[in-house]
């Protein structure tokens, strides 16, 4: 991958647009990026790897510069070619744009990306989606974030870790690196389905234990001991083959087995099994003997007990009879004398019907008379009344040349529908009355009601004028309000920078006390070098002194001979080399000190300077006018809300009038149509009165008249009704009394009175019927069944001075047959009891024999399936490592890391220096796991030696050169692409001369290969040895980049 362009805008500490041109530094080969510590060289490197995959490599979620302005836009643009395509990548983080229509002050910006291909001549999209941009880009390079960050940067210090770490430390960065997941989930595979195949075994095994409990169970509750003592209570008493004891004919029975030493070595469910059965088996055959035995038996028995019980039966019932007989006829007598009671009786009842006929015509004919005659008094009366009350213009007067007797519903029908009109009238006159007084009293309830809305609307059109020019004098208020609320805003940005400007002032006195103090340090160390430089030259003499000898001449003068060497006054401190050195080197330090302090104090006057030009003042004047702005602020919302409020209410109060108004027209219209209707009830009672006026009688009102008139209708029909009621029934007498005559005549009784004696009730009639059919059908039955043969047969035996058979031999006969029955049906229970026994111990030994073919398989595929877990995790016994699927596979990485990065060591060490790969576990680490571990073999002197041996220096080369063999192996391992920049990151300050112009050498000759180094480093020499340089400086208001 070529890195041509970076653009970055807003992002990070760059507070407006930066564009670095990697297509000179590309040229350059090699080049410094440096600058002070948090000016932004990790931002470059964060924005590529943002730029890229969407994300920094330090995961950094806020990206938007707090330097720039409030409405700039962050984003990064990268151009870049990869496998020989090109593209451009466009991405603006998510960020919140200020808003004044928002009440939060700001909307959320969501992140937008755009990724283009160079193709024909201009630029063509791909995709707009930032997920699926990363997805693109991390396919086309072929490295994930990590690994493209962990490639593209080389940090020393991390890799210096890497170097020195333990196995279990230097497994972490592998599987970042190499990817390890299919591995580990292999490994937790294999680990679960071990740990699963193992519960099946042990649920396997524990289902056969349930099988050899169930086995035992099951023979437990086998009724064998029942069995044997049904066997020794009923075998020699209810067969005539004797049955010899279970326990004896088991004893008797052969072996199952010839083999002796095959019985021994069966498992003891099998031998159990064979046991239980054959014990089994030989109770059901014992018991099925029996069981013959008591079927041949028991149908002989029960038939001498039906003959004994059937005999006694029938001579109880021979002596029933016989009493029966005796007792009919001795009622004979009395049934004839009760045949002829129920004969008269009989006809009696023909006779009682016309009796009772003709006394309920007598009856009804009384009856009849008696209603006529109080219905014709009463008729009379209420006729006298309604004419002595009438006048002559009433229409009852017509009624009074007509009596009681001589009406009829033709002369009534006329007064009375004159009355009914009459009585209509006067309901209705008295309706329009209630109606005329609800329809004053509705009209005078509107007239209140009108006067009430009235005052309602005078009130709110007073209320709303009110409030109109209380309007008129808060409309400027908006106005006001919007000006205020931006010079609050200024003044609290103001508030912020005078509290900067407090800070930095501070910072800068206290810069200025540092930088007294660091100039006082400085002055004193060069004094004390000063001075030591000049005692080493008063002491020049005594030095050169030091160095004489008898066979070398002086230096100074040529002889040989020294008889007075010079010396040092007594007490005098003798002066060395490295005392000058050190001096030096603590004056350079100062020196060095005092130029921090003066950059320090610089930057400090700088921040001060920007921050009064961005208007920054005193903290506590910028405060005092921030509080009196927010003061007028809630002042002016606090209006602003009244106007509001003032508006809502005129609103409301305007709707308020616009119902009232409505509301009084409805009730004018409504008091109109009141009016209205007034009079036209008014003039219909008037005119109802007048009808009424001459009709009416002093005392009575028209409802009664018209009730009375009603009434005496109804009594002269009833009347009418009553007289011929009578005529009816004195024909229905004459017919009955003619009726019940004949039927005396046809009987053989003499008279009405004679009937009357000899009737009886219909039931007394029925149950003397009843009781003569029954003595004669009971006559009857008992003479039929003296002649069966049954009853012959008794009688001959009685006459043969035989007797009933005994009770007591019919009970032993019963006992017997109940005897045998029981007998037979507990030999039935106990086989169904055993055979159920035995079907289930064959069923109980089918599931053991097929549990236990289920149970090999299963325990042999749990022990490979924790062979093959133990190997992958590091627990096997064999695997004397401790190495895992895991270790293994990154060891394989680690070994071809090693080798590149030997490749690298060799050339910067000129041979002496190359890495291995080794197995060995690290001294002092315990049982720890090894298999990831590197040492360092020297050629000089043909040994391996630990990498923390190593020099200062030595372990920079060894971990640059790692760095690098890392790099290309994630590279190759993952595709093969090639990364044609990377950055070194420090680490350069521990080298000496030599060591440094090795690594440079190394460097240059990456270089050569193609690839584009960028150098980050503070390292003074760094920035004499390099000439092409991308420095970013750091400024008050951010960050800046400076590049060729």
């Amino acid at each position: 991958m070529i890195i041509h362009q970076l653009t970055l805008n807003a992002y990070g500490p760059f507070a407006g647009k930066e564009t670095l041109n990697f297509d000179v530094l590309n040229d350059a080969g090699l080049f410094l990026l440096n600058g002070p510590t948090g000016a932004g060289k990790s931002s470059i490197l964060d924005a590529l790897c943002y730029a890229l995959y969407g994300t920094t490599s330090t995961g950094r979620p806020d990206l938007r510069s707090h330097f720039a302005a409030e409405n700039e836009v962050p984003w990064v643009e990268l151009e870049c070619t990869i496998s020989g395509v090109r593209y451009r990548i466009y991405r603006s983080p998510e960020w919140m744009r200020p808003s004044t229509r928002s009440k939060y002050g700001a909307v959320k910006e969501h992140a937008k990306t755009q990724l283009d291909r160079w193709e024909d001549g201009e630029w063509v999209s791909i995709s707009s989606r930032n997920d699926e941009a990363g997805a693109y880009i991390e396919q086309t390079i072929g490295l994930k974030r990590e690994q493209f960050v962990q490639v593209i940067l080389l940090p020393q210090g991390e890799f210096a870790k890497f170097l020195n770490s333990s196995s279990t430390e230097r497994e972490g960065l592998l599987k970042k690196l190499f990817g390890s997941y299919e591995y580990e989930q292999i490994q937790a595979e294999l680990m679960a389905r071990a740990l699963a195949a193992k519960n099946r075994a042990e649920t396997s095994l524990r289902q056969l234990e349930e099988l050899e409990s169930q086995l035992d169970d099951a023979f437990s509750r086998a009724r064998i001991r029942e069995a044997q003592e049904f066997l020794d209570a009923h075998s020699a008493e209810d067969t005539e083959t004797p049955v010899e004891p279970v326990a004896q004919s088991l004893q008797e029975l052969p072996e199952e087995t010839d083999h002796p030493q095959e019985a021994e070595n069966l498992p003891a469910f099998v031998t159990k099994h064979r046991a239980y059965l054959l014990e089994v088996n030989n109770s059901l055959d014992a018991l099925s003997t029996v069981r013959s035995g008591l079927d041949q038996q028991l149908p002989e028995a029960r038939q001498k007990h039906r003959q004994l019980a059937d005999r006694a039966k029938d001579w109880d019932t021979y002596h029933l009879l016989l009493a029966r007989k005796e007792e009919l006829g001795q009622q004979s007598e009395n049934i004839e004398q009760l045949k002829v009671r129920a004969q008269r009786a009989e006809q009696a009842a023909e006779i009682h019907a016309y009796i009772e006929t003709a006394t309920a015509a007598h009856q009804d004919a009384d009856a009849a008379q008696d209603d006529h005659q109080r219905t014709r008094t009463s008729a009379a009366e209420r006729l006298r009344r309604i004419v002595e009350a009438a006048e002559p213009q009433h229409p009852e007067a017509t009624l009074k040349t007509v009596s009681a007797e001589k009406l009829d519903e033709e002369t009534l029908q006329q007064p009375l529908t004159e009355l009914e009109a009459l009585v209509t009238a006067e309901q209705q006159r008295v309706e329009t009355q209630k109606n005329l007084a609800k329809l004053r009293a509705e009209a005078e309830r509107r007239r209140v009601q009108w006067n009430q809305e009235d005052v309602q609307l005078k009130d709110a059109q007073e209320q709303r004028d009110s409030i109109s020019q209380e309007l008129e004098a808060l409309e400027h208020i908006a106005v006001e309000l919007e000006r205020a609320l931006t010079t609050e805003k200024t003044s609290a940005r103001i508030v912020e920078l005078s509290q900067s400007l407090e800070r930095a002032t501070q910072q800068r006195e206290q810069r200025k006390s540092a930088l007294h103090d660091a100039e006082r340090t400085r002055t004193q160390r060069a004094q004390v070098a000063e001075q030591l430089q000049r005692d080493r030259y008063a002491q020049a003499a005594f030095t050169l002194a030091q160095q004489l000898n008898d066979e070398h001449p002086c230096p100074v003068c040529g002889s040989q001979e020294h008889p007075r060497p010079a010396t040092v006054n007594g007490g005098e401190r003798v002066v060395e080399q490295h005392d000058i050195d050190t001096a030096l080197e603590l004056r350079q330090q100062a020196e060095s000190t005092v130029q921090k302090a003066l950059q320090a104090v610089a930057e400090s006057t700088a921040e001060v300077q920007a921050l009064t030009e961005q208007g920054a003042v005193e903290l506590a004047t910028a405060q005092q006018q921030h509080q009196h702005n927010q003061q007028q602020v809630r002042e002016l919302k606090t209006q602003n809300a009244r106007a509001q409020q003032l508006r809502t209410q005129r609103q409301s109060i305007e709707l308020q009038i616009q119902t009232l108004t409505q509301t009084l027209q409805e009730l004018n219209d409504q008091l109109k149509t009141l009016e209205g209707s007034v009079q036209a009830d008014q003039h219909r009672e008037k005119h109802l009165s007048e009808q009424l006026e001459h009709k009416q009688q002093e005392h009575t009102s028209f409802s009664e008249r018209l009730a009375n008139m009603r009434a005496l209708t109804k009594d002269i029909a009833q009347l009418h009704a009553h007289h011929q009621a009578v005529e009816s029934a004195h024909i229905r007498l004459r017919t009955a009394q003619e009726n019940l005559s004949q039927a005396i005549e046809k009987s053989a009784l003499d008279s009405a009175e004679e009937a009357k004696a000899a009737f009886l009730p219909s039931h007394k009639r029925v149950q003397m019927r009843e009781e003569i059919q029954n003595y004669d059908a009971a006559w009857a039955r008992l003479l039929g069944q003296l002649e069966t043969e049954t009853m012959h047969n008794i009688a001959q035996r009685i006459e043969n001075q035989e007797t009933r058979p005994a009770a007591e031999d019919i009970e032993d006969a019963a006992r017997r047959v109940e005897h045998l029955e029981t007998a037979k049906e507990e030999s039935v229970s106990l086989s169904s009891s055993l055979d159920g026994t035995r079907q289930n111990l064959e069923s109980i030994q089918q599931r053991y024999t097929q549990q236990m073919a289920e149970s090999q398989t299963i325990v042999q595929s749990a022990q490979t399936w924790r062979h093959l877990a133990d190997t992958a995790n590091g627990t096997d016994a064999d695997n004397q490592l401790k190495m895992t699927l895991t270790t293994y596979v990154l060891a394989a990485q680690l070994q071809d890391v090693a080798t590149s990065a030997s490749l690298h060591l060799n050339a910067m060490t000129h041979g002496r220096y190359t890495l291995e790969y080794s197995t060995e576990r690290e001294k002092g680490r315990g049982s720890k796991k090894s298999g990831l571990g590197i040492v360092v073999k020297d050629a000089w002197h043909d040994k391996v030696r630990p990498t923390k041996s190593l020099s200062g220096g030595e372990t920079f080369m060894a971990s640059l050169a790692l760095a690098l063999g890392l790099a290309e192996v994630v590279q190759h391992r993952n595709g093969g692409i090639s990364i044609d920049t990377l950055f070194v990151d420090e680490g350069f300050g521990s080298l000496d001369d030599s060591t440094l112009e090795e690594v440079m050498g190394t460097l240059d000759s990456l270089r050569e290969n193609g690839r584009v180094i960028g150098l980050i480093s503070h390292v003074s020499e760094m920035k004499n040895r390099i000439t092409t340089q991308v420095q970013v400086r750091r400024s008050p208001e951010g960050s800046h980049i400076v590049a060729p």
